[in-house]
């Protein structure tokens, strides 16, 4: 493992998957090049997967064609690398234009991939999706909940796309003193129970890493965001503290980033973090520091 407490998402995938089938059994499911998440664990039904090989602008196309031609949720799992750079144009026409009753499930987001290098790394991705503003993006930033947003999303009708690293902790756990407070079912907020003056914001999987990292340190909260959406919401909340940290695994000009931004007084002391530098070989945990996100 990467990470204290991470473990694989294709280890444990398969028991979701089997969740998924007996709610939903007529739907199809698309991977990719052998090695998308359902090739690797559907075991129940082969008739409902359809792998397409190396041909992510086909992948689109017939998660779409499937989706129009039965009344039933369609999946798609592949790289992320591979889904969103080789078949936007697809994603955008098909996908995002069309608005199709589909799920898309994009592993090894940001730097994941660590070693492997730039072929493998989207630290852009949420550049790019921010863009098709007809899919729902959803960040989970633990097994069990990427688990709870799949069974939810069952009875959502419009494109979702989930980004997945490779790994990420089974269960979030909360260290020292956090309290857990749910903001709407997408943002929660683990609050000290001191009045605290720096909120760090977060998504995804570094979220058990900061809570892992500040636990011991009074008058600092931590708030994790789930999905990319208007954050509106949280404006009275995120203006009663007097210094905010934003902490993300993609460009630090995108994503929950300019989300937060435009909701803050300009008075507050904001720092920015995320995916900016890299460096040719390192790992993961070796990117993240350089980064100076853990």
């Amino acid at each position: 493992m990467l990470l204290n407490n991470y473990t694989s998402i294709r280890q444990n995938f398969e028991a979701i998957d089997r969740k998924l089938y007996q709610l939903s059994p007529e739907s199809y499911k698309v991977s990719m090049d052998g090695c998308g998440l359902f090739g690797y664990t559907n075991l129940v039904d082969p008739k409902k997967i359809i792998d397409v090989g190396i041909s992510e602008q086909l992948a689109c196309q017939v998660l779409f064609g499937l989706s129009i031609s039965n009344d039933t949720k369609v999946y798609l799992s592949g790289m992320s690398s591979f889904i969103l750079r080789r078949s936007y144009e697809q994603l955008k026409l098909y996908i995002n234009n069309e608005v199709p009753n589909v799920t898309i499930i994009g592993y090894g987001s940001g730097v994941s991939y660590g070693a492997l290098g730039p072929s493998h790394h989207i630290e852009e991705d949420l550049a790019l999706l921010k863009l098709l503003d007809n899919i729902k993006v959803y960040v989970p930033h633990s097994i069990q909940s990427f688990e709870k947003k799949l069974i939810h999303n069952l009875d959502e009708k419009f494109p979702v796309y989930f980004r997945i690293p490779n790994e990420l902790p089974n269960n979030l756990l909360l260290h020292g003193k956090y309290l857990e407070e749910n903001v709407d079912e997408d943002i929660t907020l683990y609050k000290k129970p001191e009045i605290s003056k720096k909120l760090i914001i977060v998504t995804g999987f570094l979220t058990q890493s900061i809570i892992d990292k500040f636990k011991e340190e009074p008058g600092i909260d931590v708030m994790s965001i789930e999905v990319l959406k208007k954050l509106n919401i949280i404006k009275l909340l995120l203006n009663s503290y007097l210094e905010i940290e934003i902490i993300q695994d993609a460009r630090s000009d995108t994503g929950i980033i300019p989300l937060i931004l435009e909701q803050l007084d300009t008075t507050k002391k904001i720092t920015i973090k995320g995916f900016d530098k890299h460096k040719t070989g390192a790992n993961l945990s070796e990117m993240l520091k350089i980064n100076n996100l853990i």
